[in-house]
Parts: C-alpha cells; sequence; structure tokens
C-alpha cells in the first residue's frame, strides 16, 4: 500500500473517531436507579428502560434489571434531555419523563455525567371499581356555597341533578385590570365586532383580564372533611396515592388563593375526602371516601380542575383504582382518568 493511501485511511479513520467524540454526540450520561417498595426494602428485578435521543432523532432504548439490592444503571450518549422508566410485575410503574442534560461548560468538551434517582414502587393490591372523573368544573355561582355530588358527577339542585352534596364549592373574584396593550386591544375589538358571539365588556374582561381569587371548599356534615397527603405521596408512580384513605386528620374546610393567568394551587399534591358520615353518639358508623389525585387548579374566573375517585361501597377506604372498571359511563376523552 502507497503513502498516499496509508494517510488517506488514516485520516478517514481521524474523521471517523472524530465524528463519534464530536459535541454533536453528547457527553456520555449514566441514569442509576435505586428501586425500593414502600417499607423501603429493595426490589430486585425491576427493569429500568432509558430512552435516549440522537441529533438525527433516532432513539436508543437501553434497557438493565436492578441487582438484589435494588440498583442498576444504564448508560449512553446524548445531548437531549432523557426518559426513564421503572416496571416490575404486581407494581405500578414510574416514570420520570424529563432529565435535564447540562450543556457542556464548553465548545468540544464531553465530561461524562450522572444521574441518580431514589424510586419508590407501589404494589398492586386490590384495584376497586369506583366512580372517577377528571375535567373542568365550572362554579355554577359566585360568592355562593354549592354543592357537587361525586356519585353522579354534577352540581346539586337547582344547578345540576346531584342529590348529595358532598362537597361544597364558594369562589370570589376581583378584577384587577386588563393583559393586552391599547393597540392589540383595538385590533381584538376590530377582529370580534361582526363575530358570531357578541363582544361585551365582560367577556373582553373574560378573555384578556388579569384576575385574583380565592377557592373554599367545606362539607355538609359533622366529622366529614378534607386531609392533605403529607407522607406516601409519589410524584413519579402511576399509582400516586396511598391505597387506603386515613381514618384520622380530616380538616372541614380548606381554601386557596388564586390568579389568573398562573393558576396552579397544589401541584403534585394529593387529598383524601371523608363524606356521608353517619354517626350513633361520638362513633362514626359509616362513611364513603374520596381522593382528589395530581395538581389543583383554580381559575379565579370561575373554574376548578383536578381528578376524584368515589368510592361508593360504605366504610371502604379502598381507593385504588381499577381503570377499566369506572362507574361512571359516556365520559369524554378529556374525563377519562387513566391513572389508578
Amino acid at each position: 500500500m502507497n503513502r498516499i493511501a496509508v494517510t488517506f485511511l488514516s485520516f478517514i479513520c481521524f474523521v471517523q473517531i472524530s465524528c463519534a467524540t464530536t459535541p454533536m454526540s453528547g457527553p456520555l450520561v449514566t441514569l442509576e436507579a435505586t428501586v425500593i417498595n414502600e417499607l423501603g426494602q429493595p426490589i430486585e428485578g425491576a427493569e429500568i428502560i432509558g430512552i435516549f435521543r440522537t441529533v438525527s432523532g433516532k432513539e436508543i432504548i437501553e434497557r438493565s434489571l436492578t441487582d438484589e439490592e435494588g440498583r442498576a444503571s444504564i448508560s449512553e450518549n446524548t445531548p437531549f434531555s432523557t426518559y426513564m422508566r421503572v416496571e416490575k410485575s404486581g407494581y405500578y410503574q414510574s416514570v420520570i419523563d424529563r432529565i435535564d442534560i447540562q450543556e457542556p461548560s464548553g465548545y468540544g468538551e464531553l465530561t461524562p455525567r450522572s444521574y441518580s434517582f431514589n424510586i419508590v414502587l407501589r404494589e398492586k393490591i386490590n384495584p376497586q371499581t369506583l366512580v372517577a372523573k377528571r375535567g373542568e368544573f365550572k362554579i355554577p355561582v359566585k360568592n355562593e356555597w354549592v354543592g357537587y355530588d361525586l356519585e353522579t358527577s354534577d352540581w346539586v339542585k337547582p344547578y345540576g341533578t346531584g342529590e348529595s352534596q358532598d362537597v361544597l364549592f364558594r369562589y370570589e373574584n376581583e378584577f384587577l385590570g386588563l393583559r393586552i396593550s391599547e393597540s392589540n386591544l383595538e385590533r381584538a375589538r376590530l377582529l370580534n365586532s361582526s363575530g358570531p358571539i357578541p363582544w361585551t365588556e365582560e367577556r373582553e374582561k373574560h378573555i384578556y383580564g388579569n384576575w385574583s381569587g380565592r377557592l373554599e371548599i367545606k362539607f355538609a356534615g359533622e366529622d366529614e372533611g378534607i386531609v392533605k397527603v403529607v407522607d406516601g405521596y409519589l410524584e413519579h408512580s402511576d399509582m400516586k396515592m396511598p391505597h387506603l384513605a386515613p381514618e384520622q386528620g380530616y380538616q372541614s374546610s380548606a381554601s386557596w388563593d388564586g390568579s389568573m393567568p398562573s393558576k396552579n394551587l397544589d401541584l403534585y399534591q394529593g387529598y383524601f375526602l371523608r363524606l356521608r358520615v353517619v354517626k350513633r353518639g361520638d362513633e362514626i358508623i359509616q362513611a364513603n371516601y374520596a381522593k382528589l389525585n395530581e395538581e389543583l387548579n383554580f381559575d379565579p374566573r370561575g373554574t376548578v380542575s383536578f381528578s376524584y375517585y368515589f368510592n361508593p361501597k360504605i366504610n371502604d377506604r379502598n381507593l385504588e383504582f381499577d381503570t377499566s372498571k369506572n362507574l361512571l359511563k359516556n365520559l369524554s376523552s378529556k374525563q377519562r382518568v387513566r391513572l389508578p
């Protein structure tokens, strides 16, 4: 082989090695997981699945099983945020859907980086047939208490067909001014002046206004109430809240302050409810239980959003939902609850 050919082949090898280690391929990212159950015991044989994206858009999937100490790791080169899922038969999966990969400290640097996670897998025990619904609930009237029937999924009379005042809602609000420039407001008025819906000052405030408000809830019966999940809320798990509603700790009311356009109140929090309480003397002999899962949003223009689960079986505190057995039928795609 002549010297020119050897030089050319050497150049090709240099280019291939360089391309394989350029910043475009991203640093070597290692995801380490320690997987345990709710008692803090390691789970062996859980599958760690990582999805890494290349600059060409291709997804590379890496998998590993946890050892007897519940540990596993996966590695791949990527310049992008990545995603990890943890699964094991008999448990609800946990998902970390965005792991941000920090930019290298300087151009051309490919410093490996490692991210460690402690993952709690919640066991599948006894999924139930429940009333479950997610959605945006428009409170029918302002500055008045209005009851909502969780079992029938409707406001109580005269605002709906509900019979039981399971949760009573009340809101107040204040208009703080418009959040649009005068010139853009004039354009909006002109564009909507001939539309099918009359353009009014109230509609203008509703669409372009800044609002503040307060949401309150309370319960009709003695010893009914709400309790926030402090320990045991698993943000990354499909089954975020404990299986059973607690027996104690319920408060008779709760309130939240909100603003528009920012309206998240309790992100990654959950609540249990005790409802329809019947007492004999000081003893609770009958009650129903429910939970509010995931986040609670309040729009001070009069809307509250959440997912709820209601167990119609008297004195059954189990709120582990079988997603294939919803007692509410004919729900829209947006109303269907997909998590247990």
